[in-house]
């Protein structure tokens, strides 16, 4: 791999890593004004199908376009790649129509098992996206392949740009014509497919060569391998990208139904399950903050792997690592502190703000959780994050119920958060030993959290104050607060860090805000 190779490498990540952490933001701010327009209730409805559209995004635009760009570059000649092309192309539809028929014929059966009959055409809507999904991820991978990343880049936002703007219209509606809730999430989810149907407007427009020359007889290929490799391969990629959707599913399955078994009436659980739901678009934007870092040095990592350059490889690995969690537990511990004010300022309430304070630690385990699996991929390595997530959903899947039963909606948060734990460890020690050998000493990690809990309890005793002398009024009160605490937080944990050498030189200069804030005392 050449220097000008590497360059590409380096610029096509970074494009398609600005396009994510816009769709992401997005997809995270939206929810906010839909759950304020719906209620808890019209919140629910859309949250307990929202994974399935997750996953079907999942497969679309990130785990299969990868794998398929793997595949593709391996071809020699542009007419075996155009082949290929065709030949995943058919696998895809095939298995595509088989998700979209399921989701159809057996949306009665989900809903039920969701315990709600009435998801039956909420369900039924988010299936079409599944069809226009060959094209989408088929075209991705095919330009990711040559390291063109804007088609992805573009037809990424277009479709978040669209799905977000058509889900406000439709609960802005729903609130002023006062729409039966289930038509309202029937209507929301529909945004799916409709968004998708850009995306893949604005992919065709860019790729319309590659159908001039399609014949039938290229397609005759031994399509049992090719199958496996893109179930198997493709699938363990789209999993480790719906990690947090897959958690978001088995709540789906499991929250409601154990709120209504620990003896909460119908109504009551949707409005838990619809509070606790308020945690997704919080955790999403800190999620965002925390994996930027892992994102951007991937194309890096690999580069010094593949090269043989083991010692950088190494020392790249430990800085990003040690930088990614310092500024995870800023993010996570700093959430938790300003979570009641957060609360009333986004959704109009202080329910259950310890529940969604707990939850806030999912973006602690599931950042450090994406930033090593950053590092497997970079080696090639799959076997450790399917092993990892696979315990992870079951211990997801086991405990959630029990826990809600017994402990309430709090008992979701913390199911959650034992199911993270576990994927972390069961990742951290199925890898190579050179890979997470020597990256957190245990005097660092004890400095990191011993700052981060002096910054929550700063932070949370300031709003505390503010609160007795300033009262829980309104919304811009709220603002107000968070405008004194937030700063203050930040300073204090910055403050602390430089004073116990927490990072080193090399790590603060690879943060370029931080760099360009804090100067020469750094240094």
């Amino acid at each position: 791999m050449n220097q000008k190779t590497n360059k590409k490498i380096i610029s096509g990540t970074l494009i398609l890593s600005i396009a994510a952490i816009i769709s992401k933001v997005l997809s995270a701010v939206y929810r906010i004004p839909l759950e304020n327009f719906v209620g808890n209730v019209g919140f629910y409805i859309y949250q307990q199908v929202y994974p399935i559209y997750g996953i079907g995004v999942a497969f679309a635009l990130t785990g299969l376009p990868a794998f398929i760009s793997k595949l593709i570059v391996e071809r020699d000649t542009e007419e075996a790649k155009q082949t290929l092309f065709f030949q995943i192309m058919v696998i895809l539809t095939i298995i595509s129509v088989v998700i979209f028929a399921s989701l159809q014929l057996f949306s009665s059966e989900i809903a039920t098992l969701m315990g709600d009959v009435e998801l039956k055409p909420v369900i039924q809507a988010v299936s079409w996206m599944f069809l226009l999904m060959p094209l989408l991820a088929d075209i991705r991978g095919y330009y990711q392949s040559s390291m063109q990343m804007i088609p992805t880049a573009t037809s990424q936002v277009v479709e978040q740009v669209v799905r977000v703007a058509m889900i406000i219209v439709v609960a802005y509606l729903a609130a002023a014509q006062h729409w039966n809730l289930y038509h309202m999430g029937t209507l929301a989810m529909l945004s799916a497919p409709v968004a998708a149907v850009f995306a893949a407007v604005i992919l065709l427009g860019q790729s319309h060569h590659l159908f001039r020359h399609f014949h039938l007889a290229d397609l005759k290929f031994n399509y049992v391998t090719l199958t496996k490799q893109i179930v198997l391969e493709g699938g363990v990629l789209s999993i480790l990208a719906a990690l947090m959707v897959l958690m978001q599913l088995v709540d789906s399955f499991t929250v409601k139904n154990g709120l209504v078994a620990s003896g909460l009436s119908n109504l009551v659980a949707q409005t838990q399950k619809g509070i606790y739901d308020r945690a997704q678009p919080i955790v999403q934007l800190g999620l965002v903050i925390g994996t930027a870092i892992s994102s951007t040095v991937l194309p890096q990592m690999a580069y010094y792997y593949h090269t043989g350059k083991e010692k950088s490889f190494k020392t790249l690995v430990k800085h990003s690592m040690r930088i990614t969690l310092v500024v995870t537990m800023a993010v996570t511990f700093g959430l938790i502190s300003i979570m009641p004010q957060l609360n009333h300022l986004l959704f109009g309430s202080y329910d259950l703000d310890p529940t969604l304070a707990i939850y806030c630690l999912s973006i602690l385990f599931a950042t450090m959780v994406t930033a090593f699996n950053s590092v497997l991929q970079s080696i090639n390595n799959f076997k450790s994050t399917a092993v990892a997530i696979f315990g992870g959903l079951l211990c997801k899947l086991a405990l959630t119920r029990i826990f809600v039963v017994h402990f309430g909606i709090m008992g979701a948060s913390l199911s959650t958060i034992i199911a993270l734990a576990v994927v972390l460890l069961v990742n951290w020690y199925t890898s190579p030993k050179q890979v997470h050998e020597h990256i957190f000493r245990v005097d660092f990690l004890i400095k990191v959290a011993a700052i981060s809990i002096v910054m929550m309890i700063v932070v949370g005793l300031l709003g505390w104050l503010l609160n007795y002398y300033l009262g829980n009024g309104s919304r811009l009160m709220d603002i107000v607060k968070l405008m004194v605490v937030i700063p203050v937080g930040a300073i204090v944990f910055l403050g602390m860090c430089l004073k116990g050498k927490v990072l080193s030189v090399s790590e603060l200069e690879m943060i370029p805000i931080l760099n360009r804030f804090v100067g020469d005392k750094i240094k």
